[in-house]
Protein backbone atom coordinates (compact mmCIF):
# COMPACT_ATOMS: atom_id res chain seq x y z
CA UNK A 1 0.00 0.00 0.00
CA UNK A 2 1.90 3.24 -1.19
CA UNK A 3 -1.24 5.78 0.12
CA UNK A 4 -4.58 5.50 1.94
CA UNK A 5 -7.47 8.17 2.12
CA UNK A 6 -10.83 8.29 3.45
CA UNK A 7 -13.90 10.46 2.44
CA UNK A 8 -16.47 11.53 4.68
CA UNK A 9 -18.48 8.25 5.24
CA UNK A 10 -15.51 6.80 6.90
CA UNK A 11 -14.52 4.60 3.58
CA UNK A 12 -10.74 4.37 2.53
CA UNK A 13 -9.35 4.45 -0.73
CA UNK A 14 -5.73 2.69 -0.87
CA UNK A 15 -3.44 3.32 -3.95
CA UNK A 16 -1.43 -0.21 -4.12
CA UNK A 17 0.02 -3.17 -6.26
CA UNK A 18 -2.26 -6.32 -6.66
CA UNK A 19 -1.63 -9.51 -8.16
CA UNK A 20 -4.54 -11.69 -8.07
CA UNK A 21 -2.63 -15.24 -8.76
CA UNK A 22 0.31 -14.34 -6.10
CA UNK A 23 2.61 -16.75 -8.09
CA UNK A 24 4.87 -13.83 -9.80
CA UNK A 25 6.88 -13.23 -11.65
CA UNK A 26 4.88 -10.56 -13.94
CA UNK A 27 4.25 -7.40 -12.24
CA UNK A 28 1.48 -6.85 -10.03
CA UNK A 29 -0.41 -3.62 -11.24
CA UNK A 30 -1.66 -0.91 -10.19
CA UNK A 31 -4.46 -0.54 -7.88
CA UNK A 32 -7.21 1.58 -6.36
CA UNK A 33 -9.38 -0.36 -3.37
CA UNK A 34 -12.15 1.41 -1.48
CA UNK A 35 -12.47 -0.25 1.65
CA UNK A 36 -15.23 -0.03 4.09
CA UNK A 37 -13.08 -0.76 7.94
CA UNK A 38 -16.40 -1.45 10.08
CA UNK A 39 -17.34 -4.10 7.73
CA UNK A 40 -13.88 -4.96 7.06
CA UNK A 41 -14.66 -5.48 3.03
CA UNK A 42 -13.76 -4.16 -0.05
CA UNK A 43 -16.49 -2.21 -1.80
CA UNK A 44 -14.49 -1.35 -5.18
CA UNK A 45 -11.42 -2.01 -7.34
CA UNK A 46 -10.17 -1.05 -10.78
CA UNK A 47 -7.81 -3.76 -10.99
CA UNK A 48 -6.79 -3.90 -14.35
CA UNK A 49 -8.02 0.00 -15.30
CA UNK A 50 -6.32 0.73 -18.33
CA UNK A 51 -5.13 4.24 -17.39
CA UNK A 52 -2.93 2.39 -14.72
CA UNK A 53 -0.53 0.24 -16.75
CA UNK A 54 1.57 -2.13 -15.34
CA UNK A 55 4.93 -0.66 -14.37
CA UNK A 56 3.93 2.53 -12.60
CA UNK A 57 3.52 3.24 -9.14
CA UNK A 58 0.61 4.94 -7.33
CA UNK A 59 2.31 7.14 -5.09
CA UNK A 60 -0.47 9.03 -3.30
CA UNK A 61 -4.18 9.28 -3.02
CA UNK A 62 -6.32 11.91 -1.77
CA UNK A 63 -10.42 12.31 -1.62
CA UNK A 64 -11.39 15.57 -2.72
CA UNK A 65 -14.92 17.04 -3.66
CA UNK A 66 -16.64 14.00 -4.50
CA UNK A 67 -13.25 12.62 -6.64
CA UNK A 68 -10.29 10.28 -5.85
CA UNK A 69 -6.97 11.81 -6.85
CA UNK A 70 -3.99 9.27 -7.29
CA UNK A 71 -0.43 10.04 -8.40
CA UNK A 72 0.54 8.34 -11.15
CA UNK A 73 4.02 7.43 -11.74
CA UNK A 74 6.75 6.08 -13.86
CA UNK A 75 10.57 6.34 -12.69
CA UNK A 76 11.91 5.34 -16.15
CA UNK A 77 12.65 7.45 -18.89
CA UNK A 78 10.60 9.08 -20.16
CA UNK A 79 9.34 9.83 -16.93
CA UNK A 80 5.76 10.28 -16.81
CA UNK A 81 4.59 12.04 -14.28
CA UNK A 82 0.38 12.28 -13.76
CA UNK A 83 -2.65 13.26 -11.72
CA UNK A 84 -5.35 10.31 -12.15
CA UNK A 85 -8.94 11.46 -11.29
CA UNK A 86 -11.46 9.01 -10.41
CA UNK A 87 -14.81 9.36 -9.20
CA UNK A 88 -16.49 8.07 -5.84
CA UNK A 89 -17.28 4.51 -7.78
CA UNK A 90 -13.51 4.39 -8.85
CA UNK A 91 -14.50 5.34 -12.69
CA UNK A 92 -12.08 7.36 -14.77
CA UNK A 93 -12.57 10.75 -15.12
CA UNK A 94 -9.19 12.52 -16.05
CA UNK A 95 -5.62 12.35 -16.32
CA UNK A 96 -3.53 15.49 -16.43
CA UNK A 97 0.18 15.77 -16.02
CA UNK A 98 3.88 15.30 -17.53
CA UNK A 99 7.29 15.35 -16.43
CA UNK A 100 8.99 19.01 -16.66
CA UNK A 101 11.07 17.71 -19.92
CA UNK A 102 14.06 19.49 -18.66
CA UNK A 103 15.55 18.73 -15.40
CA UNK A 104 17.76 21.57 -15.22
CA UNK A 105 15.53 24.06 -15.51
CA UNK A 106 13.15 25.48 -13.18
CA UNK A 107 10.74 26.84 -15.69
CA UNK A 108 7.78 24.95 -16.13
CA UNK A 109 3.86 25.19 -17.53
CA UNK A 110 1.22 23.95 -15.65
CA UNK A 111 0.80 20.56 -14.62
CA UNK A 112 4.49 19.71 -15.30
CA UNK A 113 6.28 18.09 -12.29
CA UNK A 114 9.52 16.98 -11.53
CA UNK A 115 8.79 14.34 -8.83
CA UNK A 116 5.30 14.90 -7.30
CA UNK A 117 5.61 12.76 -4.22
CA UNK A 118 2.47 13.83 -1.76
CA UNK A 119 -0.70 16.58 -1.92
CA UNK A 120 -3.63 17.81 0.24
CA UNK A 121 -6.57 19.76 0.09
CA UNK A 122 -6.66 21.94 3.04
CA UNK A 123 -10.75 22.61 4.27
CA UNK A 124 -11.53 21.92 0.19
CA UNK A 125 -9.58 24.83 -1.06
CA UNK A 126 -6.71 24.08 -3.92
CA UNK A 127 -4.76 20.80 -4.01
CA UNK A 128 -0.95 21.48 -2.69
CA UNK A 129 1.27 18.83 -4.02
CA UNK A 130 4.71 18.36 -2.73
CA UNK A 131 7.20 18.56 -6.03
CA UNK A 132 10.36 17.02 -5.57
CA UNK A 133 13.12 16.71 -8.05
CA UNK A 134 13.80 13.05 -8.30
CA UNK A 135 16.43 13.58 -11.89
CA UNK A 136 18.92 16.03 -12.90
CA UNK A 137 21.76 18.32 -11.29
CA UNK A 138 19.93 20.70 -9.62
CA UNK A 139 17.24 19.92 -6.79
CA UNK A 140 13.46 21.49 -7.50
CA UNK A 141 11.50 21.25 -3.89
CA UNK A 142 8.71 23.09 -4.34
CA UNK A 143 4.69 23.61 -3.60
CA UNK A 144 2.66 24.03 -6.59
CA UNK A 145 -1.35 24.73 -6.08
CA UNK A 146 -4.37 24.11 -8.65
CA UNK A 147 -7.90 23.86 -7.95
CA UNK A 148 -8.30 21.41 -11.21
CA UNK A 149 -6.47 19.34 -13.16
CA UNK A 150 -6.77 21.74 -16.22
CA UNK A 151 -3.92 23.98 -14.27
CA UNK A 152 -5.50 27.13 -14.83
CA UNK A 153 -4.83 28.89 -11.77
CA UNK A 154 -1.44 27.11 -11.31
CA UNK A 155 0.97 28.51 -8.72
CA UNK A 156 4.57 27.54 -7.90
CA UNK A 157 6.04 28.24 -3.86
CA UNK A 158 9.53 27.80 -3.32
CA UNK A 159 12.61 26.23 -4.42
CA UNK A 160 15.42 23.79 -3.15
CA UNK A 161 17.37 25.26 -0.25
CA UNK A 162 17.14 26.94 3.73
CA UNK A 163 15.07 29.87 4.78
CA UNK A 164 12.55 30.90 4.47
CA UNK A 165 10.46 30.00 1.22
CA UNK A 166 13.00 27.07 0.59
CA UNK A 167 12.70 23.43 1.29
CA UNK A 168 14.95 20.07 1.05
CA UNK A 169 12.50 17.57 0.98
CA UNK A 170 13.57 13.70 1.57
CA UNK A 171 16.92 14.97 1.70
Amino acid sequence: INGIAVNSDGTLFLACSFDPDLTGPQPALPTIVQYDPVAQTVLNHNYGNPNLPSGYTLRHIMYHEGKVYVLNTDTSFPYDMEILAFDRNLAFIAAAGSYAGDPDSKITSPMQFFFPIRFVAVLNRRITLMDDDYIGTYHHDRLVQFSNLDGGDWSIYGDYGSGIGFFSFYS
